[in-house]
């Protein structure tokens, strides 16, 4: 756990992040009015956070302009580095932070979607999965790796693709879903179940 804060005010940003516990967790930067400026995520949220805060961080522009502007910065911890991910992901959809440039396309995660009720499962790259009767492995970072991944997997498999009928492209009923897997974490590709 975090040390105990002083009142608020009393504390300049770059000693409040020396307070932060050594957890995973999203930190948002804020203005004098109290706007967020920046959304950010740590799988050490004292770590990263107090990174902002040293010269060599400073030597970089757009870091340095946004330093000049926080006078409060706040923590929410996660239980894991991939709820970090998904928290910063919503928040700065939900607040559109200035200093955030990425996630503010309205685009979510990429997955992998396996429709499990299908006579011949289908495989699918989807933003938006689907709650029930699937199996989704991800969320993945890279839309364009996990694109690269499907046609590695079709090609391997003679997947069937959201347009194709079953004759055309075979997919047997058992579908080995641990091979899928362990394809997903070949070369820094991460799949959870």
């Amino acid at each position: 756990m975090p040390e105990e804060l002083p009142p608020e005010g009393k504390v300049s940003p770059a000693e409040k992040v020396k307070l932060f516990p050594l957890t995973p967790g999203v930190y948002l930067m804020k203005d004098e009015q109290g706007r967020v400026l920046y959304v950010g995520k740590a799988k050490n949220l004292r770590n990263r956070a107090t990174h902002y805060f040293t010269k060599a961080a400073t030597e970089d522009k757009r870091t340095a302009d946004l330093v000049k502007l926080i006078v409060d910065i706040d923590f929410v911890e996660a239980e894991t580095e991939v709820d970090a991910l998904l928290m910063e992901a919503r928040l700065v959809k939900d607040i559109q932070p200035r200093f955030n440039v990425e996630l503010k396309d309205g685009k979510s995660f990429p997955y992998l979607q396996i429709r499990m009720r299908e006579d011949f499962p289908r495989v699918e790259f989807t933003r938006t999965p689907r709650r029930r009767g699937v199996k989704l492995y991800g969320p993945f970072t890279s839309a364009k790796g996990l694109r690269a991944a499907l046609q590695v997997l079709q090609r391997i498999r003679r997947l069937r693709q959201q347009l194709g009928s079953p004759a055309q492209q075979f997919l047997p009923k058992i579908f080995d879903l641990k091979r899928v897997h362990e394809f997903f974490s070949i070369g820094g590709m991460v799949a959870w179940r």
